[in-house]
């Protein structure tokens, strides 16, 4: 063999190599996407309903379409922009018929940097739209819940944490969406179970 057959024959066990060595980043909760349907069971001050949540998209702005089943009745149609998802620390948990955007809180979502503080430093802050006060939530434990997926019982991540004041939160351990699972404030919510794309098409 001549040499200029050495050299390629080398530069392509280098190249393969090196493709071979590239990290594969994994998704986490791939079932997570556009077409994903959550439903929550919702006990506010003794009423009980469905509240049912469809992800139309995820990127860049989180935009869902909602409904609330007998006795509220009521649906609509929510966008979280990038901005709030990023780095709000409000929370807007009223909702009301229509279609509306939120720009400097989200909601059924903890923002990424609210999250990431959370996660990494143990503590945030967090407030509610209507007021003014702030309160501490801090990060108590990393769970496991059982939820309904597509018809099968799974674990997921959570990380459950609690405010000064007592409301408590289970979030889903996926920084990119923090969503809220389980959350007992003035009214507690908990989600029942989630049908993924896949499933609704």
């Amino acid at each position: 063999m001549n040499m200029r057959f050495w050299v390629f024959f080398m530069l392509v066990v280098l190249i393969v190599s090196c493709v071979q060595k590239q990290p594969v980043e994994e998704v986490k909760d791939p079932w997570l996407t556009a077409g994903t349907v959550f439903t929550y069971g919702v006990d506010f001050q003794g009423t009980t309903y469905d509240f049912i949540v469809t992800l139309n998209s995820l990127d860049p702005d989180v935009d869902y379409s909602w409904e609330m089943t007998d006795p509220v009745n009521i649906s609509g149609r929510w966008v979280i922009a990038r901005t709030a998802l990023d780095s709000a620390y409000i929370q807007n948990n009223y909702y009301f018929p229509g279609t509306d955007t939120l720009d400097s809180a989200t909601s059924g979502w903890l923002s990424r940097k609210t999250f990431s503080e959370l996660k990494n430093n143990g503590k945030t802050m967090i407030g509610y739209s209507g007021s003014s006060d702030m309160y501490e939530l801090v990060m108590q434990s990393k769970e496991v819940m059982k939820v309904m997926l597509d018809d099968v019982s799974v674990d997921l991540n959570v990380i459950r944490a609690e405010t000064e004041n007592g409301f408590v939160y289970y979030i889903l351990d996926n920084e990119k969406y923090p969503v809220i699972l389980h959350m007992n404030v003035e009214f507690e919510i908990k989600i029942k179970m989630i049908k993924s794309k896949q499933i609704n098409e």
